[in-house]
């Protein structure tokens, strides 16, 4: 539900929906931590000039990174928490460059600065300056993240932990086929429950009616 609605509309959400399938089997990444880091990102670009393919493009192209360097669900959710912070505020800072997003992708500042064209003292000080603008920024890094690490995503897509992500996909998809299944018949027991549970709040009202009348009697 969240992805439709970062997404605009029920059309592009079963895009992003696809589209995470299928990044998340190429590149062996968990696909729960994946939709979580897409949902972040994606409701951050909410009204910016990055929607739709753009989003999805960006995204894939940062993933190389994640992929190469070998990054587990929570380091990968994170750093993609830390892009959609960037893009909400519109500025890029020092702690979500150097801190929320360099602590998990080794390197991210070195290659934000590569992909200004500037030196890292430079980056440091348009950072404090608040001169660095999210939307001219992001495309620029996805970029150079591609540059730096695609050629080292055959080999990380083929490692034992990418298989053992794309394990659990396959486990996690058969546990929703199972909750879809029993979806009706949970939705029944929640209706009886309901409704016993309202059998017994009104024999409570009852019996509490029924002790306030019959205490006079029992003072007595």
């Amino acid at each position: 539900n969240a992805i439709v609605f970062a997404s605009g509309s029920a059309k592009e959400g079963a895009e992003n929906l696809k589209f995470l399938e299928t990044i998340s089997s190429d590149l062996g990444f968990n696909l729960l931590a994946t939709t979580e880091g897409f949902k972040t990102f994606s409701g951050a670009l909410i009204g910016s000039k990055f929607d739709g393919e753009k989003a999805r493009d960006i995204f894939t192209k940062i993933s190389f990174g994640i992929s190469a360097m070998g990054l587990d669900a929570e380091s990968a959710k994170g750093a993609f928490l830390a892009l959609g912070q960037m893009v909400s505020k519109g500025t890029v800072s020092a702690e979500e460059l150097r801190g929320q997003l360099g602590e998990r992708l080794p390197g991210a500042f070195q290659i934000a600065a590569r992909s200004l064209g500037v030196t890292t003292k430079q980056l440091g000080d348009m950072l404090k300056q608040g001169s660095v603008i999210t939307e001219d920024f992001l495309p620029k890094f996805a970029d150079e993240m591609e540059k730096t690490f695609k050629g080292g995503v055959a080999k990380s897509s083929k490692s034992l932990q990418a298989d053992l992500n794309r394990l659990d996909n396959v486990i996690d998809n058969v546990g929703q086929d199972i909750g879809m299944l029993l979806s009706p018949v949970v939705h029944i027991l929640a209706q009886e429950t309901k409704s016993a549970n309202q059998q017994f709040s009104d024999q409570k009202v009852v019996f509490d009616n029924l002790s306030q009348a019959a205490k006079p009697l029992m003072d007595r």
